[in-house]
C-alpha cells in the first residue's frame, strides 16, 4: 500500500515519537524509518505501539571515512517500492542516503520536505557548503528550519526560496509552573545523554566550588545515560551530593526530580533539552558559543532574561560565578520567563507546525 507520508530519521528518539504519532493521526498511512542506535547511546528504545503509525522500519547505518559520512542502507529502494505521497526527512548534508533520497524524490514525483538545522554552527561556511545547501533547498519541496536562527543563517548566505520555520519544541505531558516552585530549591538538574561533549565534569567542579563559596548544601541531579555514564560515575564516586538517576523517559518522574531543583545546567554542548528545562520552570544555564552547541535550540536562551549564558572561553570561573549568583539571589523571574518561552514554543505544538507546512507547501 502506498503510504501518504514516509518519515525518515537517523535514530528514533523518545521526544520525537509523540510528534510523529500526532502526524500519523492526520495522514491515512504513515511509515517511520530510522537506524538502530548503539546499545549505550542513551537514545532508549521507543515503541510505536498504541500509535497510528503503520510500521517502524530499521535500516542498517554505515559510517564512512571515520564517521564523517553516513549511509542508511535500503532507503532509496524503499522509496521506489513504496512511492509515498510525501517524504519528511532529516536533512543531514553528511548523509549520502539523504542526497540519494532527495534526488530520487524528484525522479519519482514525491514531495520531499527536508527538516534541518541550517548553518547555525557555521558562521563562516565554506563556499562548497553554501552551494550544497542551495542545491538542497532547490530540490526540496520545502526546507523546514528548526529555528528562526537556523533560517536566518541560511538567508545570510544568500540561500532563499523554499524556506520556512517550525520552531523545534517539546510537548511535555508533565510540566512545572513557576507558581509550583519556591525559588529556594538547592538542586541543579543535568538532563541529557552522557556522551562526548556533555562536559559534566565541568559542572561537577564548578558546583563543588559553589558549595564551598556559598556554604549551601547544593545538590546535582543527573538524568541520562550514554557511553560515558560508567566512567563519569566512577570519576565522581566520592561526591555524595550527586544523585545519578540514570535513563528516565517518564516525564512525571523527571518532574518530581526537577521540583527539587532551581537550575537546569548544560555545561557542554546543549540541544533540545534546554526546552525541557524551561517547561519545568528551571533557569537554563548554557555556554555562550551558540555555534558549538548540538543544535540551534540554545538560541532560545536570552542571558539575564529567561536563563543564563556562561563564558565558553573561561568556563570554570564563569560557570562558578553564574551558579553562585543564581543561588544567592532571587531569580524567580527568570524561571517564570523560561516557562513562558516553553509555552510559546509549544503552542501550537511541533506536530501542528509540521502539519501546516506539509499541507500548505
Amino acid at each position: 500500500m502506498q503510504p501518504q507520508l514516509l518519515i525518515v530519521q537517523p535514530y528514533l528518539t523518545a521526544y520525537r515519537l509523540p510528534v510523529f504519532a500526532e502526524l500519523a493521526k492526520h495522514f491515512g498511512d504513515v511509515i517511520l524509518v530510522s537506524s538502530p542506535p548503539s546499545a549505550n547511546s542513551g537514545f532508549g528504545r521507543p515503541s510505536i505501539a498504541n500509535t497510528a503509525i503503520r510500521s517502524h522500519l530499521l535500516l542498517p547505518e554505515r559510517r564512512l571515512f571515520g564517521g564523517r559520512l553516513h549511509w542508511q542502507q535500503g532507503l532509496v529502494r524503499l522509496l521506489i517500492e513504496t512511492r509515498p505521497t510525501k517524504l519528511l526527512i532529516a536533512a543531514n548534508p553528511r548523509s549520502l542516503s539523504f542526497w540519494a533520497a532527495l534526488f530520487a524524490c524528484r525522479w519519482l514525483g514525491v514531495s520531499c520536505y527536508s527538516h534541518g538545522q541550517g548553518l547555525y554552527n557555521k558562521p563562516n561556511p565554506p563556499a562548497w557548503l553554501v552551494g550544497a545547501y542551495k542545491i538542497l533547498v532547490r530540490f526540496s519541496k520545502c526546507y523546514i528550519c528548526y529555528t528562526t536562527s537556523g533560517m536566518e543563517s541560511l538567508q545570510s548566505q544568500g540561500i532563499t526560496g523554499r524556506l520556512t520555520v517550525a520552531e523545534n519544541s517539546l510537548q511535555l505531558t508533565a510540566t512545572c509552573r513557576p507558581s509550583e516552585k519556591s525559588g529556594t530549591e538547592m538542586g541543579v538538574l543535568f538532563l541529557g545523554r552522557l556522551r562526548a561533549g556533555c562536559n559534566l565534569s565541568l559542572l561537577v567542579s564548578s558546583l563543588d566550588a559553589a558549595r564551598r563559596k556559598t556554604g549551601f548544601n547544593l545538590q546535582l541531579h543527573v538524568i541520562g545515560d550514554g557511553e560515558l555514564a560508567a566512567e563519569l560515575q566512577a570519576e565522581h564516586a566520592t561526591q555524595k551530593w550527586i544523585t545519578w538517576h540514570g535513563e528516565i523517559y517518564q516525564q512525571d518522574q523527571i518532574r518530581v526530580i526537577a521540583q527539587h531543583c532551581r537550575v537546569g545546567c548544560h555545561p557542554g554542548d546543549a540541544g533540545l533539552s534546554v526546552v525541557h528545562c524551561m517547561g519545568l520552570s528551571l533557569v537554563p544555564v548554557i555556554h555562550d558559543r551558540l555555534d558549538l552547541h548540538m543544535g540551534p535550540e540554545p538560541s532560545y536562551v536570552c542571558d539575564g532574561g529567561n536563563g543564563r549564558r556562561f563564558s565558553h572561553a573561561d568556563a570554570e570561573q564563569s560557570l562558578l560565578n553564574v551558579l553562585t549568583e543564581l543561588f544567592t539571589a532571587n531569580n524567580h523571574h527568570m524561571a517564570s520567563a523560561a516557562f513562558d518561552t516553553y509555552h510559546t514554543l509549544s503552542h501550537p505544538p511541533l506536530a501542528k507546525r509540521l502539519l501546516r507546512v506539509l499541507n500548505e507547501h
